[in-house]
């Protein structure tokens, strides 16, 4: 991971937060939101999780959403 990828991810990650407030739970844009924040989140504090990988950051995020979006 280069610097300005964790640089970027610690910007992405706060301004996420802040939409996800903002939006309801039972939209289409909270669960796209929802993946921007975990993959921010994975990119920025998950560097001991492996994840440096842009591809598998992606993956995960979206599974990760995919679960959270789906409990009601």
């Amino acid at each position: 991971m280069k610097i300005f990828e964790y640089t970027e991810a610690k910007k992405a990650l706060a301004r996420s937060q802040k939409a996800l407030n903002t939006l309801r739970r039972d939209s289409l844009g909270y669960k796209n939101e929802l993946r921007k924040y975990i993959e921010s989140l994975i990119a920025f504090k998950g560097h001991a999780l492996c994840m440096d990988v842009k591809a598998e950051r992606k993956k995960m995020a979206r599974l990760l959403a995919d679960c959270v979006a789906g409990m009601k």
